[in-house]
């Protein structure tokens, strides 16, 4: 449970701050909630017995310096009604909550009623405009890893064993974000998809016109073409993301040392410079990001905008406006 506040903490934190420069964005209260339906049949009495929870919806996190805290929520704090709605319990509590809440939030405000030990407490909630992604903590997964797939960002509890402090925590989050942020996942898909449509256009050709053209080349490009972005990629999710944490007020100096660290656990894998690996060498990596660092401290110290630099014809945010998304993140 603390690991999992931590992570989606540094989040939040993270979230919040870049919202100007996701291409997506939603709106956050800071409240996590469950009840006794979020464990599988077999750990309900488990749940019951340990955290005291029912079919009632209660107070799981509370992210430090949102809304639902300076509100003086709780954790442990009982769900009781809704803008004077009682809010549904049991099986489905959750979904029902979160669809009424979010019609509900066209306001700026919502009246919410908490049940603390035998109190009835009334309290008004704003909201954090924050990166429309979601962020989930996996605490089965052990393999040092973490990830993004256009919709949300996934952080291994290997990983969080793994990393040192909040600012090495913050970059693992970062990169990711990043990633969904410049939509490399939407990007990575179309360029797959290039010879796969090459080829169905042969093997057309061949049919219409005779002729026996070999397009299984042309299918095998696709592993090549995955692995030949994928560089230019996590040089972009690494550049952005450590403006993402910057903004977020964490410390960028040593960001490149949990990325060595990592590689090192790696029995440094990607230390020569080779077309078939997915991430860029390792080298250049440590110079770019250590380069990236000296640029950010520059821009704090002219006191200039903490944007980063994009490509000609690419700017941040990618959308103007942003779409609204739904995330897992609340």
């Amino acid at each position: 449970m603390e690991e999992e506040r931590r992570v989606l903490s540094i989040g939040y934190n993270i979230y919040k701050a870049n919202v100007d420069i996701c291409p997506v964005f939603g709106y956050a209260t800071g409240m996590y909630i469950w009840n006794k339906y979020y464990f599988e049949r077999e750990n309900r009495s488990i749940a019951k017995r340990v955290f005291n929870i029912g079919e009632t919806l209660q107070i799981k996190h509370i992210m430090p310096g949102s809304p639902a805290d300076v509100a003086g929520l709780q954790v442990g704090d009982r769900l009781v009604s809704l803008n004077d709605k009682d809010i549904n319990k049991g099986r489905y509590a959750y979904r029902d909550f979160y669809r009424n809440f979010n019609k509900l939030f066209k306001d700026q405000t919502v009246n919410l009623v908490v049940q603390r030990g035998t109190q009835n407490i009334p309290v008004t909630l704003s909201r954090d405009k924050i990166c429309g992604f979601g962020l989930v903590y996996d605490e089965t997964a052990m393999e040092i890893n973490a990830s993004a797939n256009g919709h949300r960002v996934k952080i291994n509890r290997g990983y969080y064993k793994f990393t040192e402090n909040d600012d090495e925590l913050a970059e693992v989050i970062g990169h990711e974000l990043a990633h969904n942020a410049m939509l490399h996942i939407n990007k990575g898909q179309w360029n797959s998809a290039i010879p796969i449509l090459a080829g169905i256009a042969i093997d057309m050709g061949n049919v219409v016109n005779g002729t026996n053209i070999d397009s299984d080349d042309v299918y095998d490009i696709k592993k090549y073409t995955d692995l030949i972005y994928s560089p230019s990629f996590e040089r972009e999710a690494d550049y952005v993301g450590m403006y993402m944490i910057a903004r977020a007020g964490y410390d960028t100096s040593k960001a490149a040392h949990v990325w060595r660290r990592s590689s090192a656990e790696d029995n440094g894998g990607g230390i020569e410079v080779d077309i078939l690996n997915s991430h860029p060498s390792n080298p250049d990596r440590f110079v770019s990001m250590e380069k990236t660092h000296k640029e950010i401290m520059h821009k704090k110290r002219h006191g200039l905008p903490l944007l980063p630099k994009m490509e000609q014809g690419k700017t941040l945010p990618l959308v103007n406006p942003p779409a609204i998304r739904k995330g897992d993140m609340h």
